[in-house]
């Protein structure tokens, strides 16, 4: 992999970050997979949906600088809330999102989003979980 750059997402991005974004959430953390399973993608997938498209929304994509057509991972985010991230497992652990999270997202406070690891950056960070703002 060469060097690792972010842009906005494009069209042909969102069904990969949708399909993601709604997997990683229900099978991230023992609270949504508790719920029925149908019900689960039905509602939560209406949210995601009405995110994606509010004009408040930013998608930050992270690419392979040599392949801007390649995902390694994606932040969602409205001024100062986090509505969901995700890096493909086989870029984890190597500071893709940090980058991110020092760049266009040192403004968050908020986030949406829960899983394990999510947790884990909820106390890191200091970050209030507030899964009702929608933007």
């Amino acid at each position: 992999m060469s060097k690792v750059t972010s842009r906005p997402a494009l069209p042909s991005d969102m069904p990969f970050i949708y399909a993601t974004w709604l997997n990683g959430q229900y099978y991230g953390h023992a609270y949504f997979r508790a719920m029925d399973k149908a019900s689960y993608y039905q509602h939560y997938g209406e949210y995601v949906r009405r995110v994606l498209a509010s004009p408040r929304t930013r998608v930050h994509v992270l690419t392979d600088a040599g392949d801007t057509d390649l995902i390694l991972g994606y932040a969602i985010s409205s001024e100062d809330c986090l509505y969901w991230a995700f890096t493909k497992k086989a870029c984890r652990r190597m500071g893709l999102m940090r980058s991110l999270l020092l760049g266009p997202l040192a403004s968050v406070k908020t986030t949406t989003a829960l899983t394990v690891l999510g947790e884990k950056l909820l106390r890191k960070r200091n970050w209030t979980f507030n899964p009702w703002i929608t933007t």
